[in-house]
């Protein structure tokens, strides 16, 4: 019985180093790196072409082999002062059409980066650096970069000033509990054709505002086009983007300001406008139309 036990334990010990270095496999991407749809699932598509993003650098940058996917970038292994400036570098370019949510601040003196210097045997390895913080606090936020496709990417990181390097500057990192990653944003809209047969739309939506179908972790894209469920209006219901159950947000709800912020979002984005009583928008050739209720808004598929 003891032999038996010890076998077992062995056996998921194994399995558990396995799994870390599983997690930790990296591959190099060679000056850029591009976020797309599942190729799995692109036949439920009805577009011609994809809108996808790429990211474009000088250089390499290491992503996580088994946390990736194609739609969401895992960075793994990097020399963290070269991916800073990348990620400096893309804010910079989408300033004015972004925002970020605070996930959380903490109050600390200093904080740590890892940079990549020779080794022993010519490889580059991992050495850890410790950086003052200017200000004392540490931020984990993700910033949303809206693209000129329509679609959303996010990235999640850690930002801190430092005189690090000789003048207060300020520096990106991995959040605090998690690697640095990326995410380009595919909310979509179910749709049965004639005949029973089903489509995935994809639907560009306001800042702010949150998606209940989309390409994610949550949901697989196989479970979203074969249950009937997902037909359902509920997952064409968005809440305006600024109505929250968030006790720590105060303000009231303004709903004649979202139902603005919304419409002028499709007026000058995606060709909004009135036809006779319905609010309708195009995107990637398809019509759209939304209805505008108390607390939310709805997304129906036209033509």
């Amino acid at each position: 019985m003891k032999k038996t036990i010890f076998m077992m334990m062995t056996a998921v010990l194994a399995f558990a180093l396995a799994g870390c270095r599983l997690e930790n496999r990296v591959t190099a991407n060679e000056g850029s790196i591009v976020f797309t749809f599942p190729a799995d699932f692109r036949a439920h598509l009805p577009y011609e072409e994809i809108p996808e993003f790429e990211l474009e650098f000088t250089g390499t940058i290491y992503t996580n082999i088994d946390a990736s996917t194609a739609n969401r970038i895992v960075f793994s292994k990097n020399d963290d002062f070269y991916l800073s400036e990348i990620v400096a570098s893309l804010l910079a370019e989408y300033a004015g059409k972004s925002y970020t949510r605070v996930l959380s601040t903490a109050e600390v003196t200093k904080t740590k980066m890892n940079n990549l210097v020779p080794g022993k045997n010519g490889e580059l390895k991992h050495e850890t650096v410790v950086l003052p913080v200017t200000d004392g606090k540490v931020y984990d936020e993700i910033t949303y970069l809206r693209l000129d496709n329509g679609l959303v990417l996010s990235l999640e990181y850690r930002r801190f000033n430092s005189d690090y390097s000789g003048t207060d500057k300020t520096y990106y990192a991995w959040p605090t509990t998690r690697p640095l990653n990326a995410v380009l944003h595919y909310p979509l809209l179910l749709r049965e054709k004639e005949g029973g047969e089903r489509e995935l739309l994809i639907v560009p939506l306001p800042d702010k505002v949150i998606y209940r179908l989309g390409v994610g972790e949550k949901v697989p894209l196989a479970n979203i086009l074969k249950k009937k469920d997902f037909l359902d209006a509920f997952y064409r219901t968005y809440p305006y983007p600024d109505h929250t159950m968030d006790p720590r947000e105060d303000g009231e709800f303004d709903l004649e300001d979202n139902i603005r912020q919304v419409k002028e979002f499709y007026i000058d984005n995606h060709q909004g406008r009135y036809e006779g009583d319905a609010f309708l928008f195009t995107y990637l050739g398809k019509v759209f139309a939304i209805t505008f209720h108390t607390d939310y808004f709805i997304i129906d598929y036209v033509s």
